[in-house]
């Protein structure tokens, strides 16, 4: 089983093509054939219940040079390439959470892709 990685980094190894999001294959090297390019961090990762998807969300405004992809995108995890995915949400995401409702993937019905904020304690 791989692991993905994400965060604010921007190297992974010895490259600078791996930034803020990560593929570690099982015997824990660095998966270099999935390599996407995100501008800036990313909180949250959702693998779809079949596998198929991966989704992402965080504070990133691009996403392989395309300001089109802003955060909240959906990786096909077969290709490793973006999806058609683009519910348009205009604040940072932080947290995803995925249901599966008549075999497709679906966001919780109560929050559908909420980019609410919480309060840091000692935050004015």
């Amino acid at each position: 089983m791989n692991v993905f990685v994400s965060g604010a980094f921007e190297f992974a190894g010895a490259s600078t093509t791996h930034n803020r999001l990560i593929e570690i294959n099982p015997d824990g090297t660095l998966d270099t054939s999935f390599k996407p390019s995100i501008n800036n961090t990313v909180a949250a990762l959702a693998v779809s219940p079949d596998g198929d998807t991966l989704y992402v969300g965080g504070t990133f405004t691009s996403v392989n040079g395309s300001t089109a992809a802003s955060r909240l995108v959906a990786f096909d995890m077969t290709t490793g390439l973006l999806t058609a995915f683009n519910p348009g949400v205009n604040s940072n995401v932080a947290a995803l959470a995925l249901t599966r409702t008549a075999g497709r993937c679906t966001p919780p019905a109560s929050s559908r892709w909420s980019t609410a904020r919480s309060p840091r304690i000692g935050s004015p």
